[in-house]
């Protein structure tokens, strides 16, 4: 894989969005392609990278040990240093909201965006972070407690301020989006979802079952997948759209 001639982040060796190119196996051409995330999944070991090949709707999983990446210079692109992306696990039944709430603050532990020492602590362990998501289904299916009073207590817990975006048209809405995306705080967008969804035009291809071929992954394409099932595998890459905004 080949990353643009200049790092996109003083954080990250490779940034949320950077544009690549790609190489297969000993395929010659490039795809261009969109760095999407170094996947952590719940017990915090990333061993997967996500990209998006534009021309062809493709989401490209691969696995770190088949991948190595350089600058035009030819210098080399440390794995762990690429921004880290939170892939949530399969939820079971309707708790789609406690999942955005979890992946959230997942995702801000990720970024370094910590708060105060509880959080820090809390979600450094894979018991802690699962002690997060049993509170959260807890408050919200168990003691029904509505999201706006369980987000204001997460929020408060861990030391940051939430609030409601106000707007009254899709307009407002994008630009308070933007506007708090852009300063790096992470958004919770809350929207219905129809029983019978529609077909995806994205297809994923997941290469840690792929076979080698030339010290690579063969470039293998899988069948179109419904929403309902595409929704659950890419929740890394919606995890910090929602509603409610922390905000400094």
């Amino acid at each position: 894989m080949q990353a643009n001639a200049v790092a996109a982040s003083r954080k990250h060796q490779l940034a949320h969005g950077e544009a690549v190119k790609l190489q297969f196996g000993d395929e010659t051409a490039m795809a261009d392609a969109v760095f999407l995330g170094r996947l952590v999944p719940l017990d915090g070991v990333a061993t997967e990278l996500a990209f998006y090949e534009l021309g062809r709707q493709l989401v490209h999983v691969i696995p770190i040990s088949k991948i190595s990446i350089k600058r035009v210079s030819g210098e080399d692109v440390d794995v762990q240093s690429s921004t880290p992306v939170v892939r949530s696990i399969n939820q079971e039944g309707g708790t789609c909201a406690a999942f955005s709430m979890f992946n959230c603050m997942r995702q801000m532990h990720l970024f370094g965006q910590d708060g105060n020492d509880v959080m820090k602590a809390e979600l450094a362990t894979e018991a802690g972070r699962m002690g997060l998501l049993v509170r959260i289904v807890n408050q919200l299916y168990i003691e029904n407690q509505n999201t706006t009073t369980v987000i204001a207590n997460l929020t408060t817990k861990y030391g940051f301020k939430s609030y409601e975006i106000p707007w009254s048209n899709g307009g407002d809405l994008q630009e308070g989006l933007l506007k708090y995306l852009g300063q790096g705080w992470p958004v919770l967008l809350r929207f219905d979802v129809p029983k019978d969804m529609t077909v995806t035009d994205y297809t994923i291809i997941d290469r840690s079952n792929a076979k080698n071929r030339a010290g690579g992954s063969a470039l293998k394409l899988s069948t179109r997948t419904p929403v309902a099932r595409v929704g659950r595998i890419l929740q890394w890459i919606s995890a910090r759209c929602f509603y409610a905004t922390s905000k400094p």
